[in-house]
């Protein structure tokens, strides 16, 4: 939210350019610089940035495994950022002695235990690895086979040609196989596993 600070700057400048007018003729000191200023108004919307950064990044990692790269050339383009703003654009803030980030910690821990269940039932339902490793178990080593088993025929009522096939697991009347009840099974027990 660089640009934000930029706007309230610029409009701080103006309203004391009005008020001013022509008294300001004499050479201002630094103290008077200083107060010209915007005014901070704290930390909570850089905590708030991160917050949300670090809630997106972590819960859909497994979508999308490049994301952290991108959050840390946009943590290390916002520091600069950040930094320029608060020397420059912003008035000391009086210091304040703070044990710890507050609730902020709360909400991190929150997220990060709700990444994990959320990365588990990503891996357990969208990839392919969980009904692979189940087809080399019990049918085949070498995965013969494999792409022909999970397609499954549709039933006629349905369709007027009899080869429509799908990917499922289910038998010729459209009803689920044994596989995907065991497939079901082997997928919760991976997402428990995973979580410990």
């Amino acid at each position: 939210m660089y640009w934000v600070s930029k706007v309230k700057a610029w409009n701080q400048k103006r309203s004391l350019a009005k008020v001013m007018g022509d008294k300001a003729s004499h050479e201002p000191q630094r103290w008077e610089e200083d107060y010209q200023l915007v005014e901070c108004e704290g930390l909570f919307e850089e905590y708030l940035e991160m917050v949300l950064q670090f809630g997106f990044i972590t819960i859909f990692v497994a979508a999308f495994p490049l994301a952290p790269l991108f959050a840390l050339l946009n943590n290390w383009v916002e520091i600069r950022l950040d930094a320029h703003k608060f020397a420059c654009e912003y008035r000391r803030p009086v210091a304040e002695r703070a044990q710890n980030i507050g609730v902020w910690f709360n909400i991190l821990e929150a997220l990060s235990h709700l990444s994990v269940i959320a990365n588990a039932f990503l891996i357990a339902f969208t990839s392919d690895f969980l009904p692979r490793l189940l087809y080399q178990f019990k049918f085949d080593n070498d995965l013969n086979g494999y792409v022909n088993f999970t397609l499954a025929y549709a039933p006629l009522n349905y369709t007027e040609y009899p080869m429509c096939r799908y990917k499922a697991y289910r038998d010729n009347d459209g009803n689920y196989s044994l596989f995907y009840w065991e497939l079901l099974a082997v997928r919760l027990g991976f997402i428990i596993a995973f979580e410990v």
